[in-house]
């Protein structure tokens, strides 16, 4: 278990012996709690609670730079979201439906592999509304859970009573009231939604028509969340999906189509047209919802940059899967990371490169922990938000290590 998972065990045991103390604690990280909204970019273990065995990100040699063994992540170790929350001086958020070992003081992920914001049903049924609905269940039963004597859950009701008569046994593991109004809510979620219309046979043309509903679906969900009590909103935009692997190999093409990075640039052009969208409709929000922050974070611009001048950042490689086939972008749709597939009566066997911290992309969608690093790095000094975030840039930051 990493730094964080440590700290977690730690405020758990100080939130127990005094809640005065845990009060301070938390205060001292600016954002008390984070609610994170995702698909497979975030999701810490989301999908393989609600599935297990279902998920490539189960075994090895998913996890094992960081962890040395899988933790449930679409990456060889930590997430950007894991990340954030170290950095933010927060334990690692656990996923929401894992029903055991979660502790939720400090959070709750709500984030599965696959996910969309439309509601569609790509890999994961836990489309965007879906995830919101889960924190509303998840809100409704920590306020009855922390002032017992308001109510019950109907058909829940006996189980808390039940967990009242051991309120201080329980109660440490959930978020107090408050939490749900001071929290920083990270929304990063849409990718999938290009991705079901590419996987179904839908032209660039044809996906940026549709993009609007993705838009207008996640600027209805920040409103719930609004209305939820929720203040604080960062929002992901999408990256340059014509440099992933997963693209490259995916949609047809000549070297001639390629850019000067190895990358499809008419599907990079998608991307910039659903962020422009998406940055011009959270510019619109903020002015019907005054009272809250909301901040765009171009994960493009960085990621572009990233890719541009990969040498000077310490990669080597940047349109190559470090896991997957070895074929020209060491990736194949029908063969997923550290597995096997038969293809036409042979076999076709996953392989890991030897430096993980060399490559950019993990599994062919995916980021590795070394520019999972880079990119939390760069996501603290802050340039890539819209507006500035001043209320994260106020806060006593821990170094990415």
């Amino acid at each position: 278990m990493g730094p964080a998972g440590r700290r977690s065990s730690t405020h758990r045991l100080l939130c127990g012996a005094s809640l005065v103390l845990c009060i301070a604690l938390v205060n001292g990280s600016c954002f008390p709690a984070i609610f994170n909204f995702g698909d497979s970019q975030s999701d810490t273990g989301g999908i393989h609670a609600a599935f297990p065995s279902f998920t490539p990100a189960e075994y090895s040699p998913y996890g094992n730079t960081y962890f040395q063994q899988p933790q449930f992540r679409y990456s060889d170790g930590r997430l950007l979201i894991d990340l954030i929350t170290t950095g933010m001086g927060l334990p690692f958020l656990d996923p929401y439906l894992q029903s055991v070992t979660s502790d939720f003081y400090h959070g709750a992920n709500f984030a599965t592999a696959g996910a969309t914001v439309e509601p569609v049903t790509y890999l994961s049924p836990f489309y965007f509304n879906i995830q919101i609905l889960q924190f509303m269940e998840f809100q409704k039963n920590v306020m009855a859970m922390r002032n017992p004597k308001a109510g019950t859950l109907g058909r829940t009701s006996t189980t808390i009573r039940s967990a009242a008569n051991t309120y201080a046994e329980k109660v440490h593991r959930l978020p107090l009231p408050e939490f749900f109004n001071q929290a920083l809510y990270t929304l990063c979620i849409g990718g999938n939604d290009f991705t079901y219309y590419y996987t179904h046979g839908k032209t660039p043309q044809e996906t940026e028509e549709y993009l609007p509903q993705v838009v207008d679906g996640l600027v209805q969900g920040i409103k719930r969340l609004y209305y939820a009590g929720g203040r604080n909103f960062l929002v992901w935009d999408q990256e340059p999906q014509g440099c992933l692997p997963y693209m490259l190999t995916l949609i047809q093409h000549n070297k001639e189509d390629l850019d000067e990075n190895g990358c499809l640039p008419r599907y990079n052009e998608v991307a910039k047209f659903y962020n422009n969208l998406l940055n011009q409709s959270l510019s619109q929000l903020r002015t019907e919802l005054q009272d809250s922050t909301i901040v765009f974070f171009s994960t493009y611009q960085l990621r572009l940059e990233l890719i541009t001048n990969h040498q000077k950042h310490g990669f080597k490689v940047v349109n190559k899967a470090c896991c997957g086939v070895p074929n020209e972008y060491r990736h194949d749709l029908r063969v997923a990371c550290g597995m096997s597939n038969v293809i036409n009566n042979e076999t076709f066997a996953s392989v890991t490169c030897e430096e993980p911290s060399e490559y950019i992309i993990w599994d062919g969608v995916h980021t590795t922990e070394a520019a999972n690093k880079y990119i939390a790095k760069e996501f603290f000094s802050g340039k890539y938000f819209y507006p500035k975030f001043d209320k994260l840039m106020s806060c006593n930051l821990a170094p990415v290590t």
